[in-house]
């Protein structure tokens, strides 16, 4: 068998789907280690989390309430040569890991999968519509190449940002049109919550990559 992959899942202290999330995580048995990183010690995603029989399940404490700061606590917990990320809210088909593995084996020098994403909704009803998912929760990634893309911090958007920088850096991608993760809709969704917040964060990548992008051309004119 490949090697073990390590799961992080960032959550806040409470997180109605997380149980979901982290059994969706512990059918896939290329998974050898899952650390579910939170920011408060003695809440109910720390206690449920300590009090997972699977002795793959460990809990983290970060330094921060952020989903950023959740993930590079629990990244710097674990040791595998693979990572794979999923938000609390959401789950993976099964098969999922396996089937990032199964392109990496067809495509020597993989450094990092993605996959499509299906809807799903708020009682785990999936929905028919799929498409192409540029998140976290659709990546499977070598620790080397995630060590070059650097921390999440604690910015809205990390996730989306991390993204970004690793097609910057030439990470190699591979990118399946296989469904490897159900994104569940909800009320309590950071797009609908924090919606005036995520669109001046947009904004403001937008023009961060702008601003790259014309820095690379003046430096490829002269």
């Amino acid at each position: 068998m490949a090697d073990p992959v390590a799961v992080v899942i960032p959550a806040r202290p409470i997180e109605p789907f997380l149980q979901e999330a982290v059994d969706s995580v512990l059918c896939q048995p290329e998974v050898g280690e899952l650390v579910v990183a939170t920011h408060l010690d003695g809440s109910p995603t720390a206690r449920l989390t300590t009090q997972y029989p699977d002795s793959r399940v460990r809990l983290v404490i970060s330094s921060g309430p952020s989903a950023g700061e959740n993930l590079d606590a629990g990244v710097a917990r674990t040791a595998a040569t693979w990572l794979a990320f999923l938000d609390a809210d959401d789950c993976w088909p099964t098969g999922r890991i396996a089937c990032g593995l199964r392109a990496v084996a067809t495509a020597p020098g993989t450094e990092l999968v993605l996959g499509y994403q299906q809807a799903m909704t708020a009682d785990s009803t999936l929905l028919p519509s799929t498409a192409p998912a540029p998140l976290l929760g659709a990546a499977l990634i070598t620790r080397a190449a995630a060590d070059r893309i650097g921390p999440f911090g604690a910015d809205i958007i990390a996730q989306m940002r991390w993204l970004l920088r690793a097609r910057e850096l030439g990470v190699r991608t591979v990118e399946l049109t296989d469904v490897v993760l159900h994104r569940r809709g909800h009320a309590t969704n950071l797009s609908r919550t924090q919606r005036s917040e995520l669109h001046g964060a947009y904004l403001g990548l937008a023009r961060e990559r702008a601003a790259r992008q014309r820095d690379s051309l003046r430096m490829h004119d002269g």
